[in-house]
């Protein structure tokens, strides 16, 4: 059992730390997702359902709005993490393969980014029966704005680290789901060179980037980051939460 413990307590404070690097969704953005989730019922008890990848930034912030969340995580210690800190919302372990849901009952069904992979063929046709006919599938993301040249100088860094920004191209053409809609919503936020470094350095160990060049590409972005900063170390990080939008059919 103090095995078990031990992990459970190491992935929460992995998961303080992951929600600490995730700013919040734009509340406009949010205020979006709860029209989409009542467009079909009219409803305010309509049933949302958010796939967490273990932060649990974005169904916290949907539940607090006042919309009817359940969350599916997995491995099981996301699970736990997620029913600990938001004791507010139905929680369930799960793969994407097998939801434990009844068929057409989600409004809304919300899917973050490091999940593209995972959008197989039967997924989305799990994906699809729990929805009801006209109901949505939205990915939300927090995008940084790749216009402002410093953003653009730190992504051919990271590029050449081998890292990369996935965005959910499919379901394209599903024979789920309509065509999809996109839309931004803009969401700067305050940030500092030390917590855009720490961004970093969790990006190029998630993508299991050699310790060597990880030294090289951390020590290039700070000089990077620290010429945009002000004396304090704070910087701002243009980004927009963007939603993009599938129709069940």
């Amino acid at each position: 059992m103090s095995g078990v413990g031990s992990a459970e307590g190491g992935f929460s404070s992995a998961a303080g730390t992951s929600t600490r690097l995730r700013p919040a969704f734009a509340r406009a953005a949010i205020g979006r997702l709860k029209d989409l989730a009542r467009s079909g019922s009219g409803s305010p008890f309509t049933r949302v359902l958010s796939i967490e990848s273990g932060s649990g930034v974005l169904v916290g912030q949907l539940a607090r709005a006042g919309l009817n969340c359940w969350a599916v995580a997995n491995p099981q210690a996301v699970a736990l993490e997620l029913r600990r800190s938001l004791p507010q919302v139905r929680v369930a372990s799960a793969t994407l393969t097998a939801l434990p849901i009844q068929s057409g009952e989600i409004e809304l069904l919300c899917i973050g980014g490091g999940f593209e992979r995972a959008l197989t063929e039967s997924a989305l046709a799990e994906i699809r029966r729990v929805l009801r006919y006209g109901a949505t599938l939205v990915q939300v993301g927090n995008l940084v704005d790749g216009s402002v040249d410093w953003v653009q100088n730190l992504d051919a860094l990271t590029s050449s680290a081998g890292s990369s920004s996935l965005w959910l191209e499919s379901p394209g053409e599903s024979a789920y789901f309509a065509e999809p809609t996109v839309e931004f919503f803009p969401n700067s936020v305050p940030s500092s060179v030390n917590h855009e470094l720490d961004r970093l350095r969790a990006d190029l160990h998630a993508a299991a980037i050699a310790s060597e060049l990880q030294v090289a590409v951390l020590a290039a972005a700070k000089e990077l980051l620290t010429a945009q900063a002000d004396s304090s170390g704070a910087i701002e990080r243009p980004q927009d939460t963007a939603l993009r939008s599938w129709r069940a059919v």
